[in-house]
C-alpha cells in the first residue's frame, strides 16, 4: 500500500479492462476476417479477393479469435505470473503490428485510420 492505495489492486483492475477491450474488439475483428473474409480484404483494399488473400484472411481471423479467447479466459486471475506474460504477448503483438504498419507506404495503414498520416 501506498498512501491509503493498493496499488496491486489497482494494476488488477486496469489490466482486466485492457484484456475485456481487447479481447472484445479482438472477437469482433476475427469474426469479420473468419466469416466475411471478402469484404475484409476489400475494406482494408487488400488487392482482389483472391483464394490466398480470403485464406490469409481467415488464418488472421482464427489468430485474433484465438487470442482474443485467451484474453477473455485470463480474466479471472488476480495479478499470477501468467497474466503478466499474457498482457507482455498482448503489448508485443500489438506494438510489432503499429510497427509493421507504419514501416510500409501503404496508403491506408495505421496513420490513416487514427489520422496521424495526414498532420
Amino acid at each position: 500500500m501506498l498512501c491509503g492505495h493498493d496499488i496491486r489492486g489497482e494494476l488488477v483492475v486496469i489490466i482486466r479492462i485492457v484484456l475485456v477491450a481487447s479481447g472484445v474488439v479482438g472477437l469482433l475483428f476475427g469474426c469479420l476476417f473468419l466469416f466475411w473474409a471478402g469484404a475484409a480484404v476489400a475494406s482494408y483494399n487488400l488487392g482482389e479477393p483472391t483464394l490466398p488473400a480470403l485464406l490469409f484472411a481467415r488464418a488472421t481471423g482464427v489468430a485474433l479469435i484465438s487470442i482474443s479467447f485467451i484474453n477473455l479466459l485470463s480474466l479471472a486471475d488476480r495479478g499470477s505470473p501468467a497474466l503478466y506474460a499474457i498482457v507482455a504477448g498482448n503489448t508485443l503483438i500489438h506494438s510489432l503490428s503499429i510497427a509493421v504498419e507504419f514501416s510500409e507506404e501503404y496508403e491506408r495503414n495505421a496513420g490513416v485510420w487514427i489520422g496521424l498520416a495526414e498532420i
